[in-house]
């Protein structure tokens, strides 16, 4: 049990009646049917973590470089102060153009140009990775909202007016044995070729040894 429930659960109650309301719990999802079993999933977790933004520690360079959390999710582009509530930016089919650059310190700054508005909004981030994780998912949307493959990021190496196009899909079969990169917070990440690896960089089945199973039942 200690391998899926917290101690202070454990030790609440007694392992037999933890027991039989785990029971009691699977056997009301063993007549669900898989798509919605997976709409009660993120209906719990909705209840303990906000999945659906993600928010980006910045500074607001419009206002003193004041910080700033940039959140990011289906409904649009807003910004957090602490302690406050979250102040309304943009809508996905507002933004015109994204670009990222990197600053001689490190940091790089993000660029967002909105229809409707005066000027630009633009963030400093702690890293040139951060402003392009998040000028990817903000595209990733504008993509999504708009039907369309065409990217609005502009690459400052290639003009300011030139929109890339996403690379094309892989086939099924150049996709097995790829690192799928779960996990990881880079938006636009693209797997290498498996046919650049070599016998040095390959892990044999044989010398993979289970160190425990987890899912022991109960």
């Amino acid at each position: 049990l200690d391998l899926f429930f917290p101690r202070e659960l454990i030790g609440s109650m007694k392992t037999k009646r933890l027991r039989g309301l785990i029971q009691q719990t699977f056997q009301g999802y063993s007549t669900l049917q898989q798509d919605q079993c997976m709409v009660k999933f993120f209906t719990t977790l909705a209840q303990c973590y906000n999945f659906t933004h993600e928010r980006f520690a910045c500074q607001l360079m419009h206002s003193w470089n004041l910080a700033i959390d940039l959140v990011i999710g289906a409904d649009g582009i807003s910004q957090q102060t602490e302690n406050s509530k979250p102040t309304y930016l943009a809508k996905f089919s507002q933004v015109c153009s994204i670009s990222c650059s990197a600053e001689s310190d490190g940091r790089a700054v993000l660029t967002v140009h909105i229809k409707g508005t005066k000027q630009p909004l633009e963030v400093n981030t702690s890293s040139l990775a951060v402003a392009e994780s998040m000028a990817d998912l903000i595209d990733g949307y504008c993509r999504l909202e708009g039907c369309t493959v065409s990217s609005l990021i502009t690459r400052n190496n290639k003009g300011r007016d030139v929109r890339q196009k996403l690379p094309d899909i892989p086939q099924c079969t150049a996709l097995a044995g790829l690192d799928r990169g779960l996990g990881s917070d880079i938006y636009a990440e693209i797997p290498e070729n498996s046919s650049l690896y070599d016998d040095e960089h390959v892990i044999a089945r044989d010398d993979v040894v289970v160190g425990r199973i987890l899912g022991e039942g109960f």
